[in-house]
């Protein structure tokens, strides 16, 4: 009795170690990729299940931005609904992964994560009721203010407001009511235009701004003419003064337009410092005064003399004074010659003989028979037309002592020779010979170079025939210019001859006197000079009974040295017959036909369970309990009767209906 009841109280400590398990932690709220508004503390719900109270259990709660929150030891927690673990949260206003991590006292540990992202910040929003936008009050008058403001996030008590003049600064500031309404019904403000700002901030800091304008005005009657300053009364303590008034010359601006006296002699009206009585002939117009400057000939005196027209003041107006600047310049004056000016105004300073040709292109403008309009008479000695010329008849700038042909322009010592036209253009007697080398142009294959002629020695190959023969460029005569002929100093060596083979010389000029195939491989090292298809640089056609590359191999493609006949695979050097075989790679290295059937019994060693041994095969005799599975049948000889119970255990292994589990 004694001994069970200890075994009982071992199995019940035994059970009640292997039952502790890892804490479970799960997050109630926030729920994952919850929102939060990070101006609110995030209220934290976890339920942890553990053999161990809380008070035992070591808790750590952090944040992926802001670290650790809460660790065993700080202040106490809360439970909250649906959890036994509960903390108010502060946390920065960025998306992030809440992580509660928990170890009991027997070193199991769990934990629960979630990730919350911040909420959008709306833009509060306000809006200005009264006063209206651009509305005018009296100084001292109370302005009704109103107005509205709400956020989507913040209550619109807890939103702060401002309200502002830039002329009198802050008016007002507080908060909205709880339906974001602000009344101040008794605003009061200075004279002047102002800018009414409503400033609203939420709290996360997003702000919107409203505003409105509004004049305030003194506007007072004391002189009680109707009129007041705000109707634009300039001077409120003189009746006689308001706008519209009449102007009179009593040293007021009676009309209000700005000007005392205007419209009255007394006064400069067009503010130019003259009045009527100071000799202002237009006392409309600022422009026009005894101190003005005088804008000739547009019909205003501008400076009050009586005169517009007669600038010289000499007595002649501008129709009939040619010069209105220069007293010296009228129709009476008499005319000094080619001095650039016309005193008497008839139109004419240098042409003194009046045959219409003024002294610069008139050659003696004291006779009127002498000008460019006049006929040559040749060679008298007098130059009649002005041209320059008496004994240049076709005005060629040469003389008739110098000229060759005096009525040709296009012939004299200065003409360019146009050659071989029969006519003598520059007087040199020659129109036959261009280079002077004695040859006419007839004779002469090149008659621009005195060093091109029949009489010249040739000057081979260098691109011009100096001695007219037709020929630069086949020295040897033989049909073929240099650039063809290999050599062109032997007539016998050029593209036309037939090639003596192997004699040392290139008779046809080809390049070639020993690669008769002309693969571009001398006899020397091509093993066939009669077939261009073979030589060192060709590609061998392997097993055609012939030596494309001239290698002396066209039977071992891998060079192994067994031929493509004995070698399975005569492109891998490693196969062949006389590799050792690597078991199991999927290649025959010997060239046996055997890689997976290492005991050769006929069974590949995916079937073989024991592929070293050929008498160990799935077709073998099972030999029992001998340590030894011989057919790869799995049970070896432990279990003959296939009963599920290894000899050792059954007490008939050749029956499988007895052994330990049976009835």
């Amino acid at each position: 009795m004694v001994s069970v009841l200890l075994l009982l109280a071992a199995c019940t400590e035994s059970t009640v170690k292997s039952s502790d398990r890892p804490p479970e932690v799960q997050i109630i709220g926030p729920l994952d990729d919850a929102t939060f508004d990070p101006s609110v503390p995030v209220s934290l719900c976890v339920q942890i299940d553990d053999e161990d109270s809380l008070e035992e259990l070591s808790i750590l709660v952090q944040s992926s931005i802001d670290g650790t929150l809460w660790q065993t030891g700080d202040s106490d927690i809360a439970p909250c609904e649906g959890g036994n673990f509960g903390l108010t949260l502060p946390l920065s206003g960025t998306t992030q992964t809440i992580g509660v991590s928990v170890i009991d006292t027997g070193g199991k540990a769990g934990d629960a994560q979630v990730r919350i992202v911040p909420a959008v910040n709306t833009i509060p929003i306000c809006e200005i009721a009264s006063p209206a936008d651009n509305s005018s009050y009296e100084v001292d008058d109370p302005i009704p203010f109103s107005a509205s403001a709400f956020d989507g996030e913040t209550p619109s008590d807890a939103l702060t407001a401002v309200l502002a003049s830039d002329l009198d600064g802050v008016l007002w500031e507080g908060s909205p009511d709880s339906g974001g309404d602000i009344v101040t019904p008794d605003l009061t403000l200075t004279g002047g235009a102002h800018l009414l700002t409503l400033t609203v901030t939420d709290a996360r800091g997003a702000i919107d701004v409203c505003a409105v304008h509004v004049d305030v005005e003194g506007c007072l009657d004391l002189d009680v003419d109707g009129f007041t300053t705000c109707d634009g009364d300039c001077d409120d303590a003189n009746p006689a003064a308001y706008p519209g008034g009449f102007e009179v010359a009593d040293g007021a601006d009676n009309d209000c337009n700005g000007v005392t006296d205007d419209e009255t002699a007394l006064t400069d009206d067009d503010g130019d410092g003259w009045t009527e009585l100071d000799g202002d002939c237009d006392d409309t117009d600022p422009d026009v005064n005894p101190d003005a400057r005088e804008r000739w000939y547009d019909g205003v005196d501008d400076d009050c003399d009586g005169r517009d027209d007669d600038q010289d003041d000499d007595g002649f107006l501008l129709a009939e004074d040619c010069d209105d600047s220069d007293a010296a310049v009228h129709p009476y004056l008499e005319e000094i010659w080619y001095d650039g000016v016309d005193q008497d105004c008839d139109g004419n300073d240098d042409d003194q003989d009046f045959d219409g040709y003024a002294v610069s292109a008139d050659c003696d403008d004291l006779d009127g028979g002498i000008n460019p309009g006049e006929t040559e008479i040749w060679y008298d000695g007098t130059d009649q037309d002005c041209d320059g010329a008496d004994d240049d008849r076709d005005s060629d700038g040469y003389g008739r002592a110098s000229d060759c042909d005096d009525v040709d322009p296009t012939v004299n010592p200065g003409a360019r020779e146009v050659w071989y036209d029969g006519v003598d253009q520059d007087c040199d007697g020659n129109d036959t010979d261009q280079d002077v080398d004695g040859v006419s142009y007839v004779d002469d294959c090149d008659d621009t170079d005195a060093a091109v002629n029949p009489g010249e020695a040739e000057v081979w190959y260098d691109g011009v025939d100096q001695d007219c023969d037709g020929n630069d460029t086949d020295q040897d005569e033989d049909g073929y210019a240099l650039a063809d002929d290999c050599v062109d100093t032997d007539g016998s060596i050029n593209p036309g001859r037939s090639e003596i083979w192997y004699d040392g010389t290139d008779q046809d000029c080809d390049g070639a006197d020993d690669d008769r195939d002309g693969d571009g491989y001398l006899l020397a090292d091509d093993c066939d000079d009669l077939d261009a298809a073979e030589n060192p640089g060709a590609a061998e056609v392997w097993y055609d009974g012939v030596d494309q590359d001239c290698d002396g191999n066209d039977t071992d493609q891998d060079q192994d040295g067994a031929p493509y006949g004995v070698d399975c695979d005569d492109t891998d050097a490693t196969v062949n017959t006389g590799e050792a075989e690597v078991w199991y790679d999927g290649v025959d290295q010997n060239c046996d036909g055997n890689d997976d059937d290492q005991d050769t019994d006929g069974f590949a060693v995916a079937d073989d369970c024991d592929d070293t041994r050929a008498s160990v095969n799935p077709d073998a005799v099972e030999t029992w309990y001998d340590g030894v599975d011989q057919d790869c049948a799995g049970d070896d000889d432990y279990d003959r009767d296939a009963d599920g119970w290894q000899n050792d255990d059954d007490c008939d292994d050749l029956d499988p209906d007895v052994n330990p589990g049976e009835t």
